[in-house]
């Protein structure tokens, strides 16, 4: 994706920020800093909220990143090419060169994602509610909460049987495997996109946020 930099590398995948991920950061921590935060969890101050908004979408940007690797390290794992991650206003952006071989494939890499993001969201939830019990900070209880429902919306939203998301990219793979083909309605054996990869470009694994 043009006009982003790169922060950092995992197992040599170049992970890259879009500019426009830097607006969307801003106007995120804003709304958490003074709209959200401030009517679920009056009384604190200004400070507080603050670093309630930045931790909290610092830690949501990352669990879209984590949600965009598992995608990359899974493809990697198949023997497809990545390009690089990108952060940007929508959420993130997995760019593969190639193709799933086979349909099974095309579903494992697809659905990882969201599976991800739920785990995510049950390990904050975790966090919340062992905060509650314990008695901790509302700031640790809030942005815990906060990120246990964003993720769990996350996996939602990018379930929806549409494609780039990700449940469009499974019930293309249940489509193929029922049509023996990758392209629909043409007729032919399942791992025909593997053939087909020499001359494929680079495709995208979106995830919106």
């Amino acid at each position: 994706m043009g006009s982003s930099f790169t922060i950092m590398r995992v197992r040599g995948i170049p992970i890259g920020v879009h500019w426009s991920w830097l607006i969307i950061f801003g106007i995120f921590v804003w709304s958490l800093t003074k709209v959200l935060y401030p009517a679920a969890y009056p009384g604190l101050d200004g400070a507080t909220y603050l670093g309630m908004g930045i931790a909290t979408a610092l830690l949501f940007f990352g669990s879209v990143l984590l949600h965009e690797l598992s995608h990359a390290l899974l493809s990697e794992r198949e023997g497809i090419h990545i390009e690089g991650i990108s952060l940007w206003l929508l959420g993130g952006v997995a760019r593969l060169r190639g193709q799933p071989g086979r349909p099974s494939t095309e579903a494992r890499i697809a659905g990882v994602g969201p599976l991800v993001s739920v785990i995510l969201s049950l390990l904050f939830g975790g966090l919340a509610l062992l905060a509650n019990r314990l008695g901790w900070p509302e700031p640790v209880r809030g942005v815990s909460s906060y990120l246990a429902q964003v993720n769990l919306i996350l996996a939602g939203f990018n379930l929806v049987p549409a494609l780039p998301l990700d449940g469009g990219r499974v019930l293309r793979a249940w489509l193929w495997d029922r049509q023996r083909s990758y392209y629909p309605g043409r007729p032919g054996p399942r791992s025909e996109p593997a053939r087909r990869s020499a001359s494929c470009s680079s495709r995208s694994v979106s995830s919106g946020s």
